[in-house]
């Protein structure tokens, strides 16, 4: 009993030391982003002397660095490029779902379900097929 006493008394220690240096790394975590902040205010800060001395603007600067003052960098919403679906024929059709499509140079039919079409089956509608023709009756 008494080694039982030992090991949970050892045990609350360690547990006890493990809660101290948490404490400890979370501490350190915060000085280290403070030091960092710290050190880019600085640069900055030389970094805009140079400019002034040199005759140069902020703006110029972040210009030839690619960047806009005070822009994302993201794109706005609704401005993507919209791609043109894979699947479409040279009449601009897209496969029937449940339909079944067959042509002698795939290894089997292709049924139109699912949410992708094989490549070996948009290989063929590049190369100029409809699905209209690759319908099998």
């Amino acid at each position: 009993m008494a080694t039982n006493a030992a090991k949970s008394g050892t045990r609350s220690a360690l547990l006890k030391k493990l809660e101290e240096l948490a404490e400890q790394q979370e501490r350190i975590k915060k000085e280290l982003e403070a030091g960092r902040s710290d050190e880019l205010r600085s640069l900055v800060g030389t970094f805009k002397e140079h400019l002034t001395t040199g005759g140069f603007s902020v703006d110029e600067a972040l210009k030839l660095l690619g960047g806009k003052k005070g822009s994302a960098t993201r794109a706005a919403r609704g401005t993507a490029v919209k791609k043109e679906a894979e699947s479409l024929d040279k009449s601009g059709s897209k496969p029937e779902r449940g339909s079944i499509y067959k042509h002698s140079s795939w290894p089997e039919p292709w049924t139109a379900k699912g949410k992708r079409t094989p490549n070996h089956v948009l290989a063929t509608i590049k190369s100029g097929k409809t699905w209209a023709s690759l319908l099998q009756k």
